[in-house]
């Protein structure tokens, strides 16, 4: 009997020992590594590369592990699970300082312009025709250059053109014409007319915002020009609706405020007592950080996410005209699944993103 005892636990601990297989990933590693302990990878893409190699060798009741040591890891892409793993996989991080996974860039190397303001370049900008909209300073996020800096100005009248009116409830394509106090428009008077169209126009009418670039202005006269789909009947833009316009130099006045032209140039006007040169300040890139994708019938399934924080992600507002919608159905999450199954989140945080979380 005892001879068989020992024989069980040898079995079971041998069991346990080969059960198991740890893919390690530290921020702080020098080299590239293999992903052991001894030689961690310092980047998340060659660790779930390791994960589909290790995944088609590994056994049913195995089990496999991707330990994330505490540090920022910067995405070049979103993360894409969209095999069926025949294992269950954990990915984890330390519980008191849970691993950062990022989609931004982080911005340093600031001069100080003659208004005070800092400045920085963002050669992502020009080299990849990049659009950033949102940015994050020690952990808030800052606000893009805006007139008024606070409250909002008042639409004086509205005039449409029908274009094309279609078989819509409302016009297919139309242009709007809208009237506002010329004073309001004073920080637009040396914006360059090929800008004019990076002016984003924020409107407030009813229950509903309209967030639309200009098309053109006329500062000095009061219009502004913006097109596509035509107004509804019920809730059009008309005299006393609200409005904000963003995202022209003209309008960077403001503490707290910051402007991107598009050669990459950003300028931000610090707040009171802040230290640019050592504050942190990232810039998101990536509109998703996670995405998990299966197929009918043969879902992604049995992934643990344990103690990780999902942090920035851009969204950037198309030119190109959206319908108004009681919810954006078609803005995407920076984690996002489809065809999944037995995918669990826990001690996990999504914060300073610029869509959907889930």
């Amino acid at each position: 009997m005892k001879h068989l005892l020992i024989s069980f636990i040898f079995i079971l601990i041998s069991g346990f020992s080969t059960a198991q297989t740890t893919i390690h990933v530290s921020a702080n590693s020098v080299q590239a590594g293999n992903g052991t302990l001894e030689t961690p990878f310092n980047n998340l893409e060659e660790a779930f590369k390791q994960l589909d190699k290790l995944a088609e060798k590994a056994k049913s009741q195995d089990t496999i592990y991707i330990s994330i040591q505490p540090g920022l890891y910067f995405l070049e892409n979103a993360i894409k699970l969209e095999k069926e793993y025949a294992v269950p996989v954990v990915i984890e991080g330390d519980k008191e300082h849970k691993p950062i996974i990022s989609g931004a860039i982080k911005l340093s190397e600031w001069e100080i312009t003659p208004k005070g303001w800092r400045k920085t370049h963002v050669k992502e900008v020009e080299r990849y025709g990049l659009k950033i909209e949102q940015l994050f300073v020690n952990g808030e996020r800052a606000t893009r250059a805006r007139t008024p800096d606070e409250g909002w100005f008042f639409v004086e009248d509205s005039k449409e053109s029908v274009h094309f009116k279609g078989t819509w409830t409302y016009p297919e394509y139309a242009t709007q014409q809208i009237q506002v106090r010329p004073e309001d428009l004073q920080t637009m008077k040396n914006t360059n007319i090929e800008d004019i169209t990076d002016i984003m126009a924020m409107f407030y009418h009813k229950w509903t915002d309209t967030r639309i670039n200009l098309s053109y202005a006329r500062p000095d006269s009061g219009y502004l020009f913006i097109q596509g789909n035509g107004m509804r009947s019920w809730n059009p833009i008309t005299k006393g609706s609200r409005f904000i316009l963003e995202n022209y130099k003209g309008a960077l006045n403001a503490k707290g405020e910051w402007y991107i032209n598009k050669s990459g140039d950003l300028y931000y006007i610090p707040q009171d007592g802040e230290s640019i040169e050592t504050a942190t300040v990232y810039a998101p890139v990536l509109n998703q950080l996670l995405t998990i994708k299966g197929k009918k019938g043969r879902p992604v399934k049995n992934i643990q996410f344990r103690n990780l924080s999902f942090e920035h992600t851009n969204y950037t507002i198309t030119k190109k005209w959206r319908p108004i919608t009681q919810a954006a159905s078609f803005v995407n999450a920076a984690i996002q699944l489809d065809y999944a199954e037995n995918i669990h989140f826990e001690n996990c945080q999504i914060q300073h993103i610029g869509n959907y979380g889930f």
